[in-house]
């Protein structure tokens, strides 16, 4: 009876022991899946910032783009101006010419 009751405690503390195993590894387990799960989250954010810095940088470059064929068209109405102002200046020349020939 005392060897039977010895074993079965024996078995008790071999059970506990592996329970706490058990949860060791169950704990372990968590650990990993939360730690996989932040690992999948932090990936996620850093795609979706790599891709906001894509669309910054494309945006950027449009942005140059359109600036320069803006400096352009400004260079050319400059140019057009000028033209223009040289043209009315000749104009003025000639009508003033023409009304001291008048007088």
């Amino acid at each position: 009876m005392q060897q039977a009751r010895e074993t079965a405690v024996q078995q008790y503390k071999k059970l506990e022991e592996e329970i706490q195993t058990l949860r060791v590894y169950y704990s372990l387990h968590k650990s990993l899946s939360q730690e996989e799960n932040l690992k999948d989250q932090f990936n996620h954010t850093l795609s979706t910032y790599e891709e906001a810095l894509k669309n910054r940088e494309n945006i950027v470059s449009i942005t140059q783009q359109q600036n320069e064929e803006l400096a352009t068209q400004l260079q050319q109405a400059l140019t057009e101006q000028a033209n223009m102002e040289l043209q009315l200046q000749h104009a003025i020349e000639a009508s003033q010419v023409a009304n001291e020939k008048v007088q």
